[in-house]
């Protein structure tokens, strides 16, 4: 008979303890796309030895994700990276397809809700 009461007593506590829903779907969506977004510090661009142009972007840290990064520059988008160091996304592209102007900027996939501007143009050091 205690063992039936224990059992009883656990099974009531079991649906009390579940975390209540939320209000609306779409609040959960939001915090989460809110919490991902992309931690990026700053970015350098320089010529390679090769004549090619390595665009590094870098943060502290850089989170697990789903989908890979993608950099934006202007119209084009470079989806080829490499990650040389913690904190370094390296991207590498021939000269000649970088556009002369259009903004910098980082995401997740396809994902524009985790889009982060970098800079208002590509500036290449020599």
């Amino acid at each position: 008979m205690r063992w039936f009461a224990l059992i009883v007593v656990m099974l009531g506590c079991e649906k009390h303890t579940q975390p209540p829903a939320p209000d609306r779907p779409e609040d959960d969506v939001r915090r989460s796309v809110a919490t991902v977004a992309v931690p990026a510090t700053g970015m350098r661009a320089a010529r390679t030895p090769d004549g090619s142009v390595a665009i590094d972007v870098l943060a502290p840290s850089w989170p697990g994700r789903a989908h890979d990064p993608v950099l934006l520059v202007g119209d084009v988008a470079l989806r080829h990276y490499e990650y040389p160091a913690p904190g370094v996304l390296r991207f590498l592209v021939d000269e000649a397809d970088l556009p002369a102007s259009g903004t910098v900027a980082i995401r997740w996939g396809d994902d524009d809700t985790t889009r982060t501007d970098l800079a208002d143009r590509l500036v290449v050091s020599r």
